[in-house]
């Protein structure tokens, strides 16, 4: 073990740009647990150009991190940059939440000599995604270069380490690590049905959070309780999309967008029904908030039942935005769904900082 002057354990977290999804919101809630009397932290961004989000930023320069962001045009050109950053840095361990690039990232660390060397997965597979021969050939010698490089492998459910780690590790070697939430900062034990209906969205405006859906689904809604308002928090790349939907289908005025915030559990509390219809999800995060703020929530079949903790009607997206309104309509109606107390304790951040801490073995 190579700690520093203080006598502290050196850790580097490699991360895409510091955003507000369910990996940077997971990592800032670990980072806020950790012990920095035994923890030397540093979080390095794989940014290719692009900016990391001030809100999320806000949480990690209150604690006593060092963020490093570098510039880089491509992977290779971040490989030079951290193959020279470990060897001035002298790292016990390398921990990286980049998916494919892990193996990139986590040869470098053992080209370094980086003792305790982990590869996270906090996504799933697209199950529509088309494979070609090159995407093949890219996730077999991903694989075969995590397999030899990296010593831990994590994951946030069994569909995530598949998508990443393969069969043979996703058998058994994988540690599940649940992305864990402050079940206190989301409890709401004096939920009230509210006047107007509030629907809730929570997550970026991207292809796999399927957010035009999401409008759609709340258009059909409104034939059932048409005094009913919505509530979309995030931003990405579908943003203009999802505004364009919006206008076309007439509904500016019910429609409330919040392009980003760190105070979530307000706006749970707020609603009545939360809507996932994500393609793919590695676990499902917001439902993890949603479900601990007593909160029903109408999710897509394709996210992982991990996350179900009683209070989840999982639908398929081929049922179509017209079935997904009816469903949202009897979901609020139904009073049959209770959460699982001892289910959702399984999520509480502490349980997940302890394993990944006790993991590293150090």
């Amino acid at each position: 073990m190579r700690k520093n002057s203080t006598n502290r354990i050196k850790i580097c977290h490699v991360v895409y740009p510091v955003a507000l999804g369910g990996i940077e919101t997971f990592l800032c809630n670990v980072l806020e647990r950790t012990d920095f009397s035994k923890y030397d932290v540093t979080i390095v961004q794989y940014s290719l150009g692009a900016k990391p989000s001030e809100t999320a930023l806000s949480r990690l320069n209150a604690l006593p991190v060092r963020i490093v962001i570098h510039p880089s045009k491509n992977v290779w050109d971040f490989c030079r940059f951290l193959n020279a950053f470990f060897k001035e840095n002298n790292f016990d361990v390398c921990h990286s939440h980049c998916e494919v690039a892990n193996a990139f990232f986590l040869f470098v660390a053992l080209r370094n000599g980086v003792p305790i060397r982990a590869s996270h997965g906090h996504t799933a597979r697209n199950p529509n995604e088309k494979k070609g021969l090159l995407k093949k050939i890219r996730e077999t010698i991903s694989r075969w270069i995590l397999f030899r490089c990296a010593n831990r492998y994590m994951a946030c459910s069994e569909e995530a380490s598949l998508f990443l780690h393969g069969p043979a590790v996703a058998r058994k070697r994988h540690l599940i690590i649940p992305n864990g939430i402050d079940l206190e900062a989301f409890s709401n034990p004096d939920r009230i049905k509210h006047e107007p209906t509030e629907i809730l969205f929570v997550g970026r405006m991207s292809q796999e959070k399927n957010p035009v859906f999401a409008v759609q689904t709340f258009a059909e809604f409104l034939k059932y309780d048409p005094s009913a308002r919505m509530t979309m928090i995030g931003r990405g790349s579908l943003s203009k999309e999802v505004q364009a939907e919006i206008e076309r289908l007439n509904l500016s005025k019910r429609v409330n967008l919040v392009p980003q915030t760190i105070e979530t559990s307000k706006f749970y509390q707020a609603a009545d029904l939360l809507i996932v219809p994500s393609l793919y999800e590695g676990l499902g995060i917001v439902l993890i908030e949603a479900q601990a703020s007593g909160l029903k929530c109408l999710a897509s079949d394709a996210i992982p039942r991990l996350a179900q903790c009683g209070l989840v009607d999982y639908r398929p997206l081929a049922d179509g935005a017209k079935a997904w309104g009816w469903h949202l309509s009897n979901l609020l109606r139904d009073d049959s769904l209770k959460v699982d107390r001892d289910k959702l304790k399984y999520f509480d951040i502490n349980n997940a900082v302890k394993m990944i801490y006790e993991s590293y073995g150090l």
